[in-house]
């Protein structure tokens, strides 16, 4: 539908032209009543391929189309009954109870073949299976020996009278003799070991074998010739000294360190130094006789950690051998205190924490060397950290030395 446009500009001819030229359009394309899908509309109206609305008496009459082909109000009882269904019924959709089952042909062959009942077999026997007196239903049938065919039993020889169950078990536990030799003539050493014997035997040690472990694998232990034992790598052990940072009040109260008398803890405030004598703890370990003499020295602190906040801490050492020109330089070591050597995690509150500070190689250090040790705390983070002691572990393979100066 296209509508001409009125202009202010037009004159009064062609302004009244337009207007009638646009009814007569608006006239020719309106929509006719029979069109219009109303309550009461019974125009009869047929849709096609574009799109029209149905009208009421086209609904109607499809109605009536389709209850002539399927009419709902016209089921029967047993329109839908199973005898109705066309096509075949899965099992899985069926209900059995105890009275409606499948039977398959091979229930029905092994019934086939069972006997009939006692009842009808009873004339194949000498007995009455009723209940008279005598009946075996009754239970007192009574065997004579002459019924099994022994005759009379005075007359039964030994050969012929009849094994209980309970003689032929007992006669079944005997050995047979003959496969035994003479035993009066077997001598001690040639008499046989059974096997459970030779597997107990086999189980024990040689009283010259001195190795214990996993001998091959080089992890065992094993006593020595004189009777010492000794260790052999992973049967090793680790041995531990602790030393108390605790021992006499420090003679200056101006650095970094102090004593709680109360706690019996030393206080480690922040930005010591190593190189002030009044920032540091001092304290010396002697290395255990029994430990491997190319083994390491492990110094750990022993502290109350009150946060996850990493803290540092400086560690001088040096060792001092017996028998052997000392040893002046220090070896210096800045350690931080966190997760990767902790040996503890810290979730809250105040934890007795242990950290690793360093390991010492000990190798060529000779027998019970004495290790010295200088600690300051180095950090700069705010408030006081308490600790108790510094603690050592090292890694034995003896319980002690053979000799008073060697290993």
């Amino acid at each position: 539908m296209v509508m001409l446009t009125l202009n202010n500009g037009d004159g009064l001819g062609v302004f009244r032209g337009k207007i009638n030229t646009n009814f007569s359009t608006l006239d020719a394309d309106k929509i006719e009543s029979y069109e219009v899908l109303t309550r009461t509309n019974t125009t009869t109206f047929t849709p096609t391929a574009d799109y029209h609305p149905v009208t009421k008496i086209y609904v109607d009459n499809a109605q009536t189309q389709w209850q002539t082909i399927y009419n709902p109000t016209g089921i029967t009882g047993d329109v839908f009954d199973r005898s109705n269904h066309i096509g075949g019924i899965s099992a899985g959709d069926i209900t059995q109870d105890s009275t409606s089952r499948f039977v398959t042909d091979v229930n029905i062959s092994n019934w086939n073949d069972k006997e009939d009942g006692i009842g009808a077999k009873g004339t194949a026997f000498n007995k009455n299976f009723g209940t008279i007196a005598g009946s075996v239903s009754e239970g007192d049938h009574v065997h004579t020996k002459s019924d099994i065919g022994l005759g009379d039993a005075d007359n039964t020889t030994d050969v012929d009278k009849p094994v209980s169950t309970a003689q032929q078990t007992a006669l079944d536990l005997k050995a047979n003799l003959s496969l035994v030799t003479n035993v009066d003539n077997t001598s001690d050493v040639n008499k046989p070991v059974s096997t459970a014997q030779q597997a107990a035997l086999d189980l024990k040690r040689d009283s010259s074998d001195s190795q214990f472990g996993d001998v091959s694998g080089g992890d065992y232990s094993e006593f020595e010739s004189d009777g010492t034992l000794r260790f052999n790598d992973d049967a090793a052990v680790w041995n531990e000294l602790t030393c108390s940072l605790i021992n006499k009040q420090l003679s200056s109260i101006a650095g970094k360190v102090y004593y709680d008398w109360t706690e019996n803890s030393v206080g480690f405030q922040p930005t010591g130094s190593i190189s002030t004598p009044a920032d540091i703890v001092n304290f010396n370990h002697h290395y255990p006789r029994g430990a491997i003499a190319d083994g390491l020295l492990k110094l750990y602190l022993c502290w109350e950690q009150i946060d996850s906040t990493d803290r540092e801490f400086t560690v001088a050492y040096r060792i001092q051998e017996r028998g052997a020109a000392k040893t002046t330089a220090w070896t210096q070591v800045v350690v931080t205190c966190d997760s990767s050597n902790a040996m503890y995690n810290y979730s809250s509150g105040t934890l007795n924490q242990k950290t690793l500070l360093v390991s010492v190689n000990l190798t060529g250090a000779g027998l019970s060397p004495e290790t010295q040790f200088k600690l300051a705390r180095t950090d700069v983070v705010a408030g006081d950290i308490m600790a108790t002691a510094a603690n050592t572990t090292v890694l034995s393979d003896m319980i002690g030395s053979r000799t008073e100066t060697t290993k």
